[in-house]
């Protein structure tokens, strides 16, 4: 696996190298412990719900299609972490 972050991107989403570090661990966790993959994919759940609003081109008056699709995929993620 190879993670190429966007420095400009996460600086404007406020997105840490720990946070990264964190996403790539549960990337490849889950092939050796389905239990920690599973809690480390709620908690990083958890780290993007809290990004929504600056995530998406959300402004005052604009449509909220984007918010509502990215939430969509979240809310699929947590039910596929749920099992």
């Amino acid at each position: 696996m190879v993670i190429r972050p966007r420095p400009d991107e996460a600086a404007r989403l406020g997105v840490t190298v720990q946070a990264i570090s964190a996403a790539a661990r549960v990337a490849t966790v889950g092939d050796i412990d389905a239990m920690q993959a599973t809690t480390l994919g709620l908690k990083n759940l958890s780290r993007v719900s809290e990004m929504l609003m600056k995530a998406t081109n959300y402004k005052v008056g604009d449509p909220w299609d984007e918010l509502a699709e990215v939430y969509g995929r979240m809310v699929s993620q947590w039910t596929t972490e749920m099992g």
